[in-house]
């Protein structure tokens, strides 16, 4: 790839790729469409034990499978457009009528056909983008597709939470109690079976080797279950142990209120979050003003911010539910571009698919497959998802970027390397200070670290990255760059 091209400022036309942009894929799951695996059981016979003896006497793993089994799959030969989803979905079907209407006095504006790379005017045949369609009736707002009815009257907006509850009932897959009471079968730092520790607090486990700490006589506790301040337990689930506990909305770490003594008082009252400190509360206000906005670049080519926004819409306002159509219907666009290239990795003990648990930012009793904290950036041709990263940003010290991915019919063109660019600015703007990626072969390494600047991990590097929770991808090696 030209080295220019890693500037947003350049033109995406001119930009020359020198090797593809598939090799940008940092999981070591690619997907390769003619491979078979049997997802096997494992040839591990170590039991994982707890400082109290407990012993479990099944070995569970993550397992890969085909995607090809998924009913209904997305034909990936068409665009990756809204509209496309929405037509794939069965809640709006091909040709329809849809009007725009303006937000005061509700007066159609224009009509158009809807299809599946945009929207045919009807007064000039010309295709439009969403947000091209509102230029041409002579109107600009915030969330255009606000402004888009059906012509029986339906809110565009409402048949895209339609679509949205659809994929979540299909994807979200829920966690039975049974499973956390037995505790992980994974260490919690690489990922892998074997004979683990068990945390006293929560069901992760541990190897003893990758704690590079000495077991204490008694109750042990993972680094995600201590104060930050203090290291001593911070107990969630029984506070009459340790009163007064609080978590950072933004990085996740525990923190005794007693040993802040004060100092941090950053509630935001709308939302209840709070906040350890000034720097993550500006951080993820920063991040709040930014979800779902359209970003130019060059050209046809914007990038966008999203986060699955959860909720009930009713008890919310416009803005919202805008927010939420905007944001869900996108990145059930954008998951469908990683599937493309990713073999499905299911987790054996819960079932969860870590892609969508990632790109739809679920949470789960396991902090290895706890994503509550990711964000998905999406890079666009007008409202075609071309790109597409998954983000997670553990306070200002550090983010993590462990999948990326390219349309097919995009290779070639820079468009990996414009959207890590645009990411890499985005970050900076938030000052936050280093970025990591995980690479999967000697070649990815190579990749990351000639191309774009990223280093190999020193020792105070791998120190403080254990204090963060950051996905589990065995066998790939963890690169860190400076903002």
């Amino acid at each position: 790839m030209d080295e220019s091209s890693g500037s947003t400022g350049g033109s995406v036309e001119s930009e020359v790729c020198q090797f593809n942009d598939e090799d940008l894929l940092v999981s070591v799951f690619l997907k390769n469409k003619n491979s078979v695996t049997t997802g096997g059981s494992s040839t591990w016979n170590s039991k994982p034990m707890n400082p109290k003896g407990r012993s479990r006497s099944h070995i569970r793993s993550l397992k890969t499978v085909p995607r090809h089994s998924q009913k209904r799959a997305w034909s990936s030969r068409g665009s990756r457009t809204v509209f496309s989803w929405l037509l794939h979905s069965g809640v709006v079907t091909l040709n329809e009528v849809i009007q725009l209407r303006h937000p005061e006095d509700d007066a159609m504006l224009k009509e158009a056909i809807l299809i599946r790379d945009g929207l045919i005017c009807l007064c000039c045949n010309e295709i439009f983008s969403v947000s091209e369609f509102e230029s041409h009736a002579g109107m600009t707002s915030k969330w255009p597709t606000m402004n888009l009815v059906l012509e029986s009257g339906k809110p565009l907006a409402l048949c895209q939470l339609e679509a949205w509850s659809e994929e979540y009932k299909a994807r979200k897959v829920p966690l039975e109690s049974s499973q956390i009471d037995e505790g992980d079968d994974l260490c919690g730092l690489c990922g892998l079976e074997g004979e683990l520790v068990w945390c006293d607090n929560c069901p992760a486990t541990f190897h003893q080797a990758c704690l590079s700490e000495q077991l204490p006589v008694g109750d042990w506790y993972c680094p995600q279950c201590r104060c930050l301040t203090c290291w001593d337990v911070v107990n969630d689930k029984d506070p009459s142990r340790t009163p007064g506990t609080l978590k950072c909305s933004m990085c996740k770490h525990r923190y005794h209120e007693t040993c802040l003594n004060g100092k941090y008082a950053n509630i935001d009252f709308t939302s209840g979050n709070w906040f350890c400190g000034e720097s993550c509360y500006e951080l993820c206000r920063g991040l709040q003003s930014r979800l779902g906005l359209r970003n130019h670049l060059s050209g046809e080519i914007s990038w966008r911010l999203l986060r699955c926004i959860n909720g009930d819409r009713k008890a919310y306002s416009p803005a919202f539910v805008a927010l939420k159509a905007e944001c869900n219907s996108k990145l059930a666009v954008a998951i469908t571009l990683l599937e493309e290239y990713f073999l499905e990795m299911v987790d054996k003990k819960t079932k969860i698919d870590m892609i969508p648990q990632a790109i739809y930012n679920w949470g789960s009793e396991f902090n290895r497959l706890n994503f509550e904290g990711f964000y998905t950036v999406v890079l666009e041709k007008k409202d075609i998802v071309v790109s597409v990263a998954s983000i997670r940003i553990h306070g200002v010290q550090v983010a993590e970027l462990p999948f990326i991915a390219t349309c097919s019919k995009f290779h070639g063109q820079g468009m990996c390397r414009l959207l890590v660019s645009s990411i890499e600015m985005m970050l900076k703007s938030l000052a936050v200070k280093k970025l990591a990626v995980p690479a999967a072969t000697p070649e990815l390494v190579d990749m990351w670290t000639n191309k774009f600047g990223f280093q190999h991990l020193n020792e105070d590097d791998r120190r403080s990255l254990r204090r963060v929770n950051l996905m589990l991808l065995p066998g790939s090696t963890w690169l860190l760059k400076t903002l």
